[in-house]
């Protein structure tokens, strides 16, 4: 009997204990959270989409752009998504917002060219979306988008232009081809590449000064001993 009862105080004991202790902690059950542009005013998510080509965050544009914001919007200063991504060469981004509709004025694709670094496939990314090629700045000398390449010496980004119809000999408002504006800024290796691919030496631009004369007023000699070699004249 007396066993029993100490048996008995031992459970009521451990009883006690159980009760008094810390209950555990529930189970967190899950919860999906709300995607980041779901809290977002529509003034907030416009000018989000903006941030987002300026630090070239693609993640943060597709989620702008699946909730459905006007990809061809303009800032204060006019500039579009598109058009900052192609100022920062941004080919990923590029490509992401002309596949979302973007429009864009022929000075975008010009710009694409100028900051691509010779990359091929941010060129070939307005292409694909039917950029006219031989088209002419709308401001300032007229270059065509092979003139930009020619001025930067984007050896690669110019033999594609070419591959793809630009027009070797076009001339901008000054009637100068690419070959006079690649010997102007002393682009050897772009001059000899249009050379190669057929340009017309002596085609007189802007002062009536030929490609060869305007590497010999730029002091650019590696050019002008090279174009008297083909049989360039001033």
């Amino acid at each position: 009997m007396k066993q029993l009862l100490i048996i008995s105080i031992c459970l009521t004991a451990l009883f006690v204990l159980s009760a008094c202790g810390t209950p555990a902690a529930p189970l967190p059950t899950a919860t999906s959270a709300p995607p980041p542009t779901a809290t977002l005013s529509v003034e907030v998510l416009h000018e989000a989409i903006f941030t987002a080509a300026r630090e070239d965050d693609i993640a943060a544009m597709k989620q702008y752009l699946a909730a459905g914001v006007d990809v061809n919007q303009s800032d204060e200063f006019g500039a579009t998504p598109l058009s900052i991504a192609a100022y920062r060469g941004n080919t990923e981004m590029v490509r992401l917002l002309l596949e979302a509709g973007g429009g864009f004025e022929i000075g975008v694709f010009h710009a694409a060219i100028s900051t691509s670094n010779d990359d091929r496939e941010i060129v070939q990314a307005f292409l694909d979306h039917g950029v006219d090629i031989d088209e002419k700045a709308d401001i300032g000398n007229g270059h065509t988008a092979l003139m930009y390449a020619a001025e930067f010496g984007h050896v690669e980004v110019g033999k594609l232009l070419l591959a793809n119809g630009a027009d070797i000999d076009a001339v901008d408002n000054f009637n100068d081809p690419a070959l006079n504006v690649a010997a102007f800024h002393g682009q050897l290796e772009f001059a000899k590449m249009l050379v190669e691919m057929g340009a017309a030496l002596n085609i007189q631009g802007y002062g009536s000064r030929t490609a060869l004369g305007h590497a010999i007023s730029r002091g650019h000699e590696d050019v002008a001993a090279f174009l008297r070699e083909v049989g360039a004249t001033e």
